[in-house]
């Protein structure tokens, strides 16, 4: 009797599981909007009463529209997803696009924006399928488009906490674009080589590329006509523009457009003007946002792997054991919470200020850092050689940001340059002891400033065979080397060495030196800054901007390029925690 009942409950359990696993399957999917294109998709219109008067409360967040923005954090959409730094009060077509969609429908939305000002359809946004036809190389932005877009959607929770595993569905490709490829040619003066004599054709391989990436073959899209402003039209290529995205449009049963051209004519609209793009976006789109676009997620993953899957972690030739001989200090950040963070090769803990965010890193859990969050180590002191000073250094992290970060690891003094952010840490007449390394978001490479004695002032380092990527999801594994004996610096990004060789500019190298330069001399060494705190960090942020680490490790030797690749392991790392 007993085992009767107990087969019982496990039916009726059983019956239970199966009705909440079918509710959660009736959710409603997350639908994902793609916005791409130029400046005006940045969107450089600054919020005012011209928008709160004709949509009272939209300068409030709101959660079930969620924006996503490589030049931002992510967050509930409201104004602020607009423009560059310091551009807190600006929006562009996504503010009232979104809050059309999001009163209309009850999925969860997520607005993706991908864009930059100043670019052509012909060149950095040329899909495959052009090139295919036609020639040339792919555009790096389409690239990256499609890079940025299957990274979120394999890993959600990164930059949309609050997914939930539920299904998404990609509900549309919102396209704003054009301006730039009305004016460009191919033989400056010669208007028959003009980019706009191929806009029609682009569009149509630009439109049939993204579905197939997408795994999307329905995927409806919304072209924004480019506006009336005159400059378009200098060359007649703004009137060719305007002809062929109402033609690749009206020729596409999963596609729709909509006019500019009685807003303001200006290469960027008036806030009016933007508000009302919005609203012709959201309008134009709830046809197709009312009903389910057909797809597969799994589909879709797949067609994502060239931009997602790494390569297989690669068998270590030397062990943990021979890694860590030298290594001084180091964080993985790995602790669940708290305002600390254990040094896992010495005795110097960190401290992280501000209360800042762990997140998933690259091998256990990472800190985020935003506004003025950062990480200091008081009691980390530099390993000094013979000479009193700091003759062989090593430092390696993995860094991911966006688009403003500065990637700043140091224990440097200087003093304050007029540049941004204000500081020594990209100087070289301006650091005076101590060491910094940074990673640039916006201009991509590594660099390192140091102090050395013989009365020099540092060096200056742009290191990168490719440049620190600040997509906001990518992670990028720095490694910068200091060998006084050798009187020699390396920089790694990504396990490349940064080539060797450059060339001065303003008495400065713009690039790896293999001879001596400013102060590297027969004795070679960098002076201890011996009242600066080791930070991470402690760089003023700019507004929306946000840095993350992961397995921060210095030692008091030169790493070799073998340990150098053990260390990046294929994009996997490896942990060297305790």
């Amino acid at each position: 009797m007993h085992k009767t009942i107990l087969i019982s409950l496990l039916l009726c359990l059983l019956i239970v599981a199966s009705a909440v696993y079918a509710a959660e399957d009736k959710r409603e999917p997350i639908k994902i909007y793609l916005m791409a294109g130029q400046s005006n998709v940045e969107g450089h219109n600054y919020f005012g009463p011209e928008c709160t008067d004709r949509y009272p409360g939209i300068d409030k967040p709101r959660d079930d529209v969620w924006c996503i923005y490589a030049k931002k954090i992510s967050g509930p959409l409201g104004p602020g997803f607009g423009g560059g730094p310091g551009a807190d009060n600006v929006f562009g077509p996504e503010l009232v696009m979104g809050r059309i969609l999001g009163e209309t429908i009850d999925n969860p939305i997520v607005l993706f924006k991908s864009a930059t000002g100043g670019t052509q359809l012909h060149t950095r946004w040329r899909p495959p399928s052009a090139v295919k036809r036609a020639g040339g190389e792919m555009g790096d932005l389409y690239q990256r488009m499609m890079r940025r877009l299957h990274r979120f959607l394999a890993n959600p929770k990164v930059d949309y906490p609050q997914y939930d595993g539920r299904e998404f569905e990609i509900a549309g490709f919102v396209w704003f674009q054009g301006e730039n490829d009305s004016l460009a040619e191919v033989v400056e003066g010669d208007r028959s080589t003009g980019f706009w004599n191929h806009y029609e054709e682009n569009l149509r391989d630009l439109i049939h590329d993204v579905r197939t990436e997408l795994a999307v073959p329905e995927l409806p899209v919304l072209i924004i006509q480019i506006g009336p402003a005159p400059v378009w039209n200098r060359k007649g290529g703004g009137e060719v523009i305007r002809a062929a995205q109402k033609k690749a449009a009206e020729e596409d049963d999963h596609a729709t457009w909509i006019s500019t051209m009685d807003l303001h004519p200006k290469a960027h609209y008036n806030t009016p003007g933007m508000v009302t793009i919005g609203e012709r976006a959201g309008k134009a789109l709830l046809p197709f946002a009312k009903t389910t676009v057909a797809q597969n997620n799994a589909e879709t993953r797949k067609a994502g792997e060239q931009y997602t899957v790494r390569p297989e972690p690669v068998a270590s030739t030397a062990d943990l054991d021979e890694l860590k001989q030298g290594l001084v200090a180091y964080w993985s950040f790995d602790e669940a919470d708290g305002d600390a963070a254990r040094d896992h090769a010495g005795e110097a803990d960190a401290q992280l200020v501000g209360k800042p965010a762990r997140l998933q890193g690259v091998r256990g859990q990472c800190v985020r850092l935003i506004d003025e969050q950062h990480v200091r180590v008081p009691g980390y002191k530099d390993v000094l050689g013979p000479s009193g000073n700091i003759e062989k250094l090593t430092i390696s992290y993995w860094y991911r940001t966006n688009y403003y970060g500065c990637g700043r690891i140091g224990k440097g003094e200087g003093k304050e340059i007029e540049r941004q952010p204000a500081n020594w840490y990209y100087s070289t007449t301006a650091n005076v002891a101590g060491w910094d390394v940074t990673a640039r978001g916006t201009k991509g490479g590594v660099f390192m400033t140091v102090g050395c004695d013989g009365g020099t002032k540092g060096f200056k380092f742009n290191g990168g065979p490719g440049n620190v990527v600040s997509d906001g999801f990518t992670w990028h594994h720095v490694v910068a080397i200091y060998d006084g004996s050798q009187k020699a610096f390396d920089i790694y990004i990504d396990g490349i060495r940064a080539p060797k060789g450059g060339k001065k500019s303003n008495n400065a190298p713009c690039a790896q030196l293999d001879k001596p330069f400013w102060g590297i001399q027969d004795e070679n060494h960098i002076l201890p800054a011996k009242d600066a705190v080791l930070t991470i960090g402690g760089v003023k942020k700019i507004d929306r901007q946000f840095e993350a680490f992961d397995e921060v490790g210095i030692w008091s030797r030169p790493l070799s390029e073998q340990q150098v690749l053990e260390l990046y392991n294929q994009g996997h790392g490896v942990s060297l925690a305790n």
